[in-house]
């Protein structure tokens, strides 16, 4: 399969080098930033650029790798696509793409992605959307070539998945960066918790999360509760999430107990 990428970020950099290990050709990548698109596109012997309507479309997808809140600039400057067009936006729906081709779709990896760091496409969650026959078969094709987790999905779905990996991932990271400035201010070392982070993940492959839920939230100790509430005591910010994280698993946990966790 013939490709030409739009973007040059993270996930523009996943999935090209896995769709190339995958023997498909990448034959073009456009970025606003030319450093960027001549890094990525050096790697396959591509050619690289920042003017979209230089655009190479005669071969069978266009694929806009760029942030959601970048797509409606770029799809402004395309010229008309005769390839299948497709986006990897996970908030934006199939139909921000009718006004440049006639065959469009959605190529939405499930994941974070980072450029510098190495990820099995393979166990990453594809979710696809189609417009028509043309560009289910490309996109199916081209999914389950570098990934065994594909599914077809609505715009409407695929929103919603984001915004549950928004929760899960974006806000996990965000206390695990608050519990590492709360570690560092009491001179002690993030790396210790390294081990339980990703016990904590790995349960999930095989129990419920609300049945994986430990602490002292999940038991009722309100004691301990309380002795935490007092060691953040001279950090606000963390002490604001224990306090909302700790109410909604007693209120999950223990629904028929009266007790406050005031």
């Amino acid at each position: 399969m013939k490709l030409t990428c739009i973007g040059a970020g993270n996930v523009a950099w996943r999935l090209l080098i896995a769709m190339d290990k995958a023997g498909h050709k990448i034959e073009q990548v456009i970025s606003k930033s030319e450093e960027s698109a001549k890094a990525l596109a050096s790697k396959f012997g591509a050619f690289y650029g920042t003017d979209l309507s230089k655009i190479y479309d005669l071969g069978d997808l266009v694929l806009i790798a760029v942030p959601d809140d970048q797509i409606k600039a770029v799809i402004e400057a395309l010229p008309p696509i005769s390839a299948v067009l497709a986006h990897t936006c996970g908030s934006r729906g199939i139909e921000v793409l009718e006004s440049k081709a006639l065959h469009i779709g959605v190529f939405y990896p499930l994941q974070t992605l980072n450029k510098d760091i190495p990820v099995d496409i393979r166990e990453v969650p594809l979710l696809l959307e189609s417009s028509d026959i043309q560009s289910k078969i490309t996109l199916d094709n081209l999914a389950r070539s570098i990934s065994d987790k594909v599914q077809n999905v609505t715009s409407e779905e695929r929103a919603k998945y984001q915004l549950a990996a928004v929760v899960a991932n974006n806000f996990a990271n965000h206390l695990f960066s608050l519990s590492a400035d709360f570690l560092e201010k009491e001179n002690l070392d993030f790396n210790m918790l390294i081990p339980l982070i990703e016990e904590t993940g790995n349960k999930l492959k095989s129990a419920l999360p609300s049945d994986a839920q430990t602490g002292p939230a999940q038991r009722g100790d309100l004691d301990t509760l309380s002795k935490h509430r007092g060691m953040l005591e001279d950090s606000p910010e963390l002490l604001k999430w224990y306090n909302a994280f700790s109410s909604s698993i007693l209120k999950k946990h223990h629904k028929d107990d009266t007790s406050s966790d005031e």
